[in-house]
């Protein structure tokens, strides 16, 4: 039943387009029409895998090896939920759409930096939950400011794939950080805590 959320969720924040003269057909079906539209860059200015490697001949296997790994990635995470679905927390869910978050647009193909945006955000929610997670956060501002500096300034303050190596790093902490969510004496602490304290007030 949730997933029913994500089509109407999207619905509904197309229709001020709507509302604003574009056909309701073009604006639902806009992003698919960009899919043939991305170009044959493998990195748009991102700190992806890609940043690794500048010079590949054979762009469209390598395209095609990196949608094979994000869509790998994604089943591993899923099936850690599934394997530990019994203790998964609050806590657990939020790492978990972390990691999607950071592995996904790493993974993927023709990236640009805006693709980030989320990992920005959900790092730094889960370090206020995860003390040891502090340098999560920092390291994601670090490669996305990478890309945001090349774009801004037209030149590079340091090579992307420096910030592939931070990525990397992150996505360590938040596979350290899911299994220890999991464990029952931290139950729901992101939730919870708060409600605790004004209970004790």
């Amino acid at each position: 039943k949730h997933f029913l959320l994500f089509p109407i969720s999207y619905t509904v924040l197309v229709l001020p387009a709507v509302f604003a003269g574009r056909p309701f057909i073009d604006t639902i079906t806009l992003y698919f029409g960009q899919t043939g539209s991305i170009g044959s860059g493998l990195n748009y200015n991102s700190s992806s895998i890609f940043a690794f490697f500048q010079n590949i001949s054979n762009t469209e296997l390598a395209s095609k090896l990196g949608i094979i790994a994000a869509f790998f990635a994604m089943l591993l995470v899923m099936a850690l939920c599934f394997i530990f679905r019994k203790q998964m927390t609050n806590s657990s869910i939020l790492v978990a759409a972390t990691l999607f978050s950071v592995l996904i647009p790493f993974l993927l193909p023709h990236m640009h930096d805006r693709y980030f945006f989320a990992a920005d955000i959900l790092t730094l929610i889960v370090a206020f939950a995860f003390p040891l997670f502090f340098p999560a956060p920092i390291l994601t501002q670090f490669a996305s400011l990478l890309g945001y500096h090349a774009y801004l300034i037209m030149r590079y303050a340091f090579p992307m794939h420096y910030g592939s190596v931070a990525l990397i790093a992150v996505s360590a902490i938040c596979f350290m950080c899911f299994f220890d969510s999991l464990d029952s004496k931290k139950n729901n602490r992101i939730i919870s805590l708060p409600y605790q304290q004004l209970n004790k007030d």
